[in-house]
């Protein structure tokens, strides 16, 4: 007791309690009762505080009892004496339902039926075990058959009963019980969509059998489900931490349905694509039944979606067992991939071709989702082609206003010039007004005969009659032809006061 308290196990006043208990017997078992109780105290420092104290012995004998005591848990054998026979026949009624062959899936499930009414009652126990195995297998079918056409009334029906009464004559109980587990809680959440805690009860309950079975389709297929049931959540919370889930259960998916492998490579192959195809959708923000989410798609998302669908149309082998139904989910994420890189006429093409396929297996939800998003792309096309046409007439009614500034400026540009132009030739005008004023001064002196000889008048009459003519002229003329005339004048002025002095 001192040892745990100085090691800060036992608190100072759980160590006065035990010293106050006045019985040894009553001390120890409280004693007992504290330590099995207390999250602090492991074995290892029980061992440790008996040694410190002298009951070394006594640690070693309980340490030599817990080994003797502890029972290993061993998995079970694979589930049944026909294992590959039953994974490839499981297989093959998956493909059916997931192609659309209905037809050949219901008369593969009464035939598997009817085999077991025939041997039930008899006494050939190898016959019966075989004929029970095969028959549940055909019930875990016809669930997985009646979920992909989304009949909500399976959980109504007696196929869970029918699971149920097979139990003892089937070749072992965990692997039957697991799957009954995990198709009863799909078919709750198909009832209604509001019990999904519910069904991930059933699924939980499921994976409790994980510890008593080797990994193998089944438990792949538990995940799977898994898988399905939390995105429907992850549509109504979009929450990234619940996204980082479903792809951590994805990877887990395919890790088990890889040990199939041993029995038949194409099992595994075939649920690769599937879960592929499942991790696509979830990156490209597409939920249950091609339903598009509200939610923002990161360029590193859409280029893991696209390495995604590339790998899975390079494989010729794989593309070419594609069932009709994963075709469906190809062309839906090939579909929203051109969407969010705007390129809707190929959206459309896609999403056209997923309808077809919706169609061609009876998948009304998947039909519906289809449609939807036909719609949607309709809608943006339209959008995007009177966006385009509303863009051209802005872009050409921009030239236009840029030709009309343009001129407007050359415009502002010849009014300046014209005032200028004005303004100089008012100056010319007063100019050339002094200069005929002046003209006729100097015509009146030239009539004075003392002033000039007789040459000299003749000559300046000349000058004179002449400059008198163009100022007469002048009147005549436009303001920008007055301009040269009034240069010239100016000269003949000069020349006639030069000749005059």
């Amino acid at each position: 007791m001192d040892f745990l308290y100085e090691i800060d196990v036992f608190s100072a006043n759980i160590c006065e309690k035990l010293r106050s208990i006045e019985f040894r017997g009553d001390r120890a078992r409280m004693f007992m009762f504290l330590v099995t109780s207390m999250d602090t105290l492991t074995v290892e420092i029980l061992y440790e505080a008996l040694r410190n104290t002298g009951y070394g012995f006594l640690a070693e004998v309980l340490r030599q009892s817990s080994h003797n005591s502890v029972s290993v848990q061993r998995k079970a054998e694979y589930f049944s004496r026909f294992r590959k026979e039953l994974v490839v026949y499981r297989h093959y009624l998956k493909r059916l339902s997931h192609t659309g062959d209905h037809v050949t899936f219901e008369e593969e499930f009464f035939k598997a039926e009817q085999n077991w009414e025939n041997v039930e009652n008899s006494g050939l126990n190898n016959k019966r075990y075989k004929a029970a195995d095969f028959y549940f297998f055909a019930l875990d079918a016809w669930c997985e058959y009646r979920r992909v056409i989304y009949d909500t009334n399976l959980m109504y029906t007696d196929v869970f009963d029918k699971m149920e009464n097979l139990k003892p004559y089937l070749s072992e109980e965990n692997l039957p019980e697991m799957m009954r587990l995990v198709r009863y809680g799909s078919a709750v959440l198909m009832t209604n969509k509001n019990e999904l805690d519910t069904a991930l009860d059933y699924v939980n309950d499921a994976k409790s059998k994980f510890d008593l079975i080797h990994a193998c389709r089944e438990t792949g297929t538990v995940l799977y489900i898994e898988y399905n049931m939390l995105c429907q959540k992850y549509a109504q919370t979009l929450e990234p931490v619940l996204k980082e889930q479903l792809c951590n259960i994805v990877n887990k998916a395919i890790e088990h349905f890889a040990f199939e492998i041993e029995f038949d490579e194409t099992v595994y192959l075939d649920f690769k694509r599937m879960v592929l195809l499942k991790l696509s959708h979830l990156l490209l923000g597409i939920g249950m039944f091609g339903v598009y989410l509200d939610v923002s798609v990161p360029t590193e998302d859409k280029r893991k979606a696209k390495g995604f669908l590339q790998l899975i149309k390079e494989n010729k082998e794989t593309w070419k067992r594609m069932e009709t139904r994963w075709k469906w989910s190809y062309y839906t994420a090939k579909a929203r991939l051109f969407g969010l890189n705007n390129d809707f006429p190929k959206a459309i093409k896609c999403t056209e071709r997923a309808l077809c396929y919706a169609t061609k297996g009876s998948y009304s939800k998947e039909i519906l989702g289809s449609q939807n998003a036909l719609n949607i792309y309709n809608n943006l096309c339209e959008r995007k082609t009177e966006f385009n046409e509303l863009e051209y007439e802005t872009t050409f009614s921009c030239n236009d206003k840029k030709e009309d500034n343009r001129k407007q400026r050359h415009l502002e540009q010849m009014e300046c010039e014209i005032d200028n132009s004005l303004r100089n030739l008012e100056k010319l005008e007063d100019e050339i007004k002094r200069s005929k004023e002046r003209l006729l001064i100097l015509k009146e002196k030239t009539t004075c005969p003392n002033r000039l000889g007789r040459k000299s008048r003749d000559g300046m009459d000349v000058i004179v009659s002449k400059s008198l003519r163009q100022m007469t002229d002048a009147d005549d003329k436009s303001p920008f032809e007055n301009i040269n005339i009034g240069s010239t004048l100016r000269i003949i002025a000069n020349d006639v006061v030069a000749e005059y002095n």
